[in-house]
């Protein structure tokens, strides 16, 4: 347990767990095609990403006896204002560490987590056939929307890429902006925060 985290478990990433988020990200451009990446950014790029994104949008991390195991976050679908109610999801977990239930707590406290923010559309973008992905998204209650045929090329073939989204509030005729999840009330995002660390995988 990090001594400057509240949460042995889920909780917000620090700029200190960084290096272990690079680690994890440059293990799946290396032997996956889970991203369609080929080279990892550097980690003072994932830094900058990290630092443009979680003032406004969860930056999630899974943490277990001190190490980060796992980490989950949202970013824009696109910075035309007319998408501000729309993000997309990312997910990657330490390879060691998938199946053991820590995607579903992840994922399941960003949600929350959006859905108080206000955000109304959640997409993901998964590499096809990925079953595994797909049935964990269908489980939360994404729908498929459309699948692209050989949208990338990684490790010399063509991939096709599947498209699921999920419904995270009413589509009010006059929306409000989503708020900062900075701007949360500190209860209200202790208190989901404590939600999702009440189970030990």
């Amino acid at each position: 347990m990090k001594p400057d985290s509240p949460f042995p478990g889920i909780d917000f990433a620090l700029e200190s767990d960084l290096t272990e988020v690079w680690s994890i990200y440059d293990y799946y451009v290396r032997h996956s095609v889970a991203t369609f990446a080929y080279v990892t950014p550097s980690p003072e790029e994932l830094r900058s990403e990290w630092q443009r994104l979680h003032p406004f949008y969860p930056y999630l991390v899974g943490r277990w006896k001190g190490t980060v195991i796992g980490y989950a976050y949202a970013h824009p679908h696109s910075p035309r204002a007319a998408y501000q109610w729309t993000v997309e999801l990312s997910i990657y977990l330490a390879p060691e560490y998938r199946g053991k239930g820590w995607g579903r707590r992840l994922y399941c406290c960003l949600i929350d987590l959006l859905r108080a923010q206000g955000v109304v559309n959640a997409y993901v973008c998964i590499t096809h056939p990925n079953p595994i992905s797909e049935q964990f998204h269908h489980r939360l209650g994404f729908t498929p929307l459309s699948l692209w045929p050989k949208a990338g090329y990684k490790d010399g073939r063509w991939l096709d890429v599947t498209w699921m989204q999920l419904t995270l509030n009413p589509h009010p005729d006059r929306p409000e902006p989503p708020c900062a999840v900075s701007a949360l009330p500190p209860d209200l995002v202790l208190g989901l925060l404590s939600r999702h660390n009440n189970v030990t995988p």
